[in-house]
């Protein structure tokens, strides 16, 4: 039982982690979506081009990180919108 209990609390420390990494990761691309807007509104198209590189990468691990544990879509969810956006 207690080799039982242990193991679940592995596996429920490992899953905050997971999920701690897709909410950084997706605070991470909002940020970056609104430096791409901003960039834009300015003209500063250079800098604009070098974040979107970047959002692309996050975008990306948020998108293999909700495929592979789907009940943490909800955390990046809005940052597939904001990607949109930017």
């Amino acid at each position: 039982m207690d080799e039982y209990i242990e193991k679940l609390k592995q596996k429920f420390n490992q899953l905050d982690e997971i999920r701690d990494t897709i909410i950084q990761t997706a605070i991470r691309a909002n940020r970056l979506s609104k430096i791409i807007i901003y960039s834009l509104i300015r003209g500063d198209i250079d800098n604009a081009k070098r974040n979107i590189e970047d959002i692309k990468k996050k975008i990306e691990e948020l998108k293999k990180l909700a495929r592979e544990y789907p009940m943490f879509y909800n955390n990046a969810a809005i940052s597939f919108q904001e990607y949109a956006e930017a």
